[in-house]
C-alpha cells in the first residue's frame, strides 16, 4: 500500500475525537423534564381520585397530603435517574479505558491485543462510536476489510459529524469498485472539515479512475494547497496529460 493510499496518517489522538455531545445531553434534559411532569400529573390525578370530595371540606389537611406524597414520589423518580445515569456514567468511563489501551497497542502495531480491548469496550458501551472507529482501523490493517466498514458505518450512524471515519468509508468503498460510495463518504468528510487535504486528493484520485480529469485535477489543486504533497504530485502530472 503506498503513502496517501489509506488515511492513516497523522493519527487522531482518542481524546481528539471525544466530540462534544451537547444534543445528547439537551435531550436527556427534556427527557427527565417531562418524566417529572408526567409523574406531577400522575400524583395529582391518583390524589383527587382518592380524596374525591374530601379536599373541599377539608382543603388545608387535603393540600398538605398531597405535597407530601408529591415530593415522596418526585425524590423516588429522581433518585431512579440518578442510579441509572451512574451506572451509564461507570459504563463509558471502563470503556474508555478499554479503548485508550486498545489505542496503545494499535499504534504499537499489535492488532490483535488492540482488537481484543476495542471488542471489550463496544462489549461495555454499545453506543460509544470511538471504540467501534478504532476496532475498524485495526480491522483495516489485518486486512478484514467488509468488517472494518461496518464498523465504520456503526461509527456515523453514532456521531453523523465524524469525518474521520467517513475518509476511511471512503478509501474502503473505492478499494471495493464502488467510486459513487466513495466520492459520496468523502465529499461528506470535505464537507465536515474543509481543510482535509487527504480527502480532496484520495476523491481527485477516484474522478481520475471514473476519467474525470477536470474534477480530479481541481481536487489535486485543493490538496496541494492544504500542503498535502502528494496532491501537488498529481495536480503538476494531471496538468501535462491535460496538454
Amino acid at each position: 500500500m503506498r503513502k496517501g493510499d489509506s488515511p492513516t496518517e497523522p493519527l487522531p489522538s482518542v481524546s481528539s475525537m471525544a466530540a462534544k455531545r451537547k444534543g445528547s445531553r439537551d435531550r436527556l434534559a427534556v427527557a427527565v423534564f417531562v418524566g417529572a411532569l408526567i409523574a406531577l400529573i400522575l400524583v395529582a390525578y391518583s390524589f383527587l381520585s382518592r380524596t374525591k370530595g374530601h379536599f373541599i371540606y377539608h382543603p388545608v389537611r387535603s393540600a398538605s397530603e398531597f405535597l407530601s406524597n408529591l415530593e415522596r414520589d418526585i425524590n423516588r423518580y429522581l433518585g431512579e435517574i440518578e442510579k441509572a445515569l451512574g451506572t451509564q456514567k461507570s459504563r463509558k468511563r471502563r470503556a474508555k479505558k478499554y479503548i485508550f489501551a486498545g489505542y496503545n497497542y494499535y499504534k504499537k502495531s499489535e492488532f490483535g491485543k488492540a482488537l481484543g480491548q476495542f471488542n471489550r469496550a463496544v462489549k461495555i458501551d454499545p453506543e460509544n462510536f470511538e471504540a467501534y472507529f478504532w476496532r475498524g482501523r485495526t480491522l483495516m490493517r489485518v486486512s478484514r476489510y467488509a468488517d472494518a466498514a461496518a464498523d465504520f458505518e456503526m461509527a456515523v450512524k453514532l456521531n453523523p459529524d465524524y469525518a474521520d471515519a467517513y475518509d476511511n468509508l471512503g478509501w474502503l468503498y473505492a478499494r471495493a469498485g464502488d467510486y459513487h460510495e466513495s466520492i459520496t463518504c468523502l465529499t461528506r468528510a470535505i464537507k465536515l472539515k474543509p481543510d482535509n487535504g487527504w480527502a480532496y486528493y484520495y476523491r481527485g484520485r477516484i474522478h481520475y479512475k471514473r476519467g474525470e480529469v477536470h474534477l480530479a485535477l481541481r481536487d489535486a489543486k485543493e490538496a496541494c494547497r492544504l500542503g498535502l504533497q502528494d496532491g501537488c504530485k498529481m495536480c503538476e502530472r494531471l496538468k501535462k496529460e491535460s496538454f
